[in-house]
């Protein structure tokens, strides 16, 4: 119910795409590439490593200073469904933040 209006959750046909793309593009991307010289990468992997470091840390840290100031505890965590502000905004950051979404996204 809190997440239904985010961005590639409210239907399974954005995940369904994505995994189609991804199909599709490991078949053909080895055909397209048969014949040419493989692309020089590497200041594009650097720099693309650089921003995933820099987004982890960024993710690391809004979780943590969100769950911080709500007083949550890191060992054993009860369920919390309140709607109040400060516990929306970890569950936010856990979901909106962390591995799953942006992580998810930039691997």
């Amino acid at each position: 119910p809190r997440t239904k209006e985010w961005l590639l959750v409210p239907s399974i046909l954005s995940p369904l795409s994505a995994c189609l793309l991804y199909l599709f593009v490991v078949k053909i991307g080895p055909k397209f590439m048969e014949k040419r010289q493989p692309f020089e990468l590497r200041i594009p992997m650097a720099i693309y490593n650089l921003g995933a470091t820099a987004l982890s840390l960024y993710c690391f840290t809004e979780l943590f200073i969100g769950s911080w100031k709500a007083g949550y505890h890191y060992i054993c965590q009860r369920v919390i469904v309140s709607m109040e502000p400060q516990h929306l905004r970890v569950i936010i950051d856990q979901l909106k933040f962390t591995n799953i979404w942006w992580g998810g996204l930039i691997k």
